[in-house]
């Protein structure tokens, strides 16, 4: 437990296009320590525009992606701990009439955008490492960079194609 202590949070937020608003930040929600395990909640704002909505509606796959690294402090150069990657998917099934959610393991439908904006920007629980692993008596920091991409359809139909093989 001694560990959550010696964490300092440290943001970047990159988007790979331009056109969105400034007013998007990544804001870390919790840091914590739950079984031996670092986790991290976090979300970020304004992050599904209208306009972003609209163009889901028309047809527009999109990618979030959302890359943590642990960095252990030192005074020369800082050292990668651990890094983990999340990617969600989101695009508009026009046949369900639903705005469809792939994360990991799950595919979510729904009609709602705030629900659709909530399932997109936050996420609860991510796991960065064990804490045996970590150096009790080294600082460490976290960065959390977060992508948002189309995606272009043979993209998309590669990835539908690895959601739906059955294990």
């Amino acid at each position: 437990m001694q560990i959550i202590n010696r964490i300092i949070v440290f943001f970047i937020f990159a988007f790979c296009f331009t056109a969105l608003a400034a007013d998007r930040k990544i804001v870390v929600d919790s840091v914590y320590v739950q079984s031996g395990r670092l986790y991290a909640d976090f979300h970020i704002t304004n992050l599904l525009d209208d306009k972003t909505i609209e163009g889901l509606q028309k047809g527009f796959t999109s990618k979030i992606e959302h890359q943590l690294r642990l960095w252990k402090i030192s005074k020369l150069v800082s050292s990668i701990e651990s890094e983990k990657t999340l990617d969600v998917i989101v695009m508009y099934d026009n046949w369900e009439k639903k705005y469809a959610i792939f994360k990991e393991n799950e595919k979510r439908l729904t009609t709602k955008i705030e629900r659709l904006r909530k399932q997109c920007s936050q996420v609860s629980g991510f796991p960065l490492s064990d804490v045996s692993e970590l150096d009790e008596s080294s600082k460490f920091y976290i960065s959390i960079q977060s992508t948002f991409q189309p995606m272009s359809d043979e993209a998309y139909n590669e990835l539908r194609n690895w959601i739906s093989k059955k294990p």
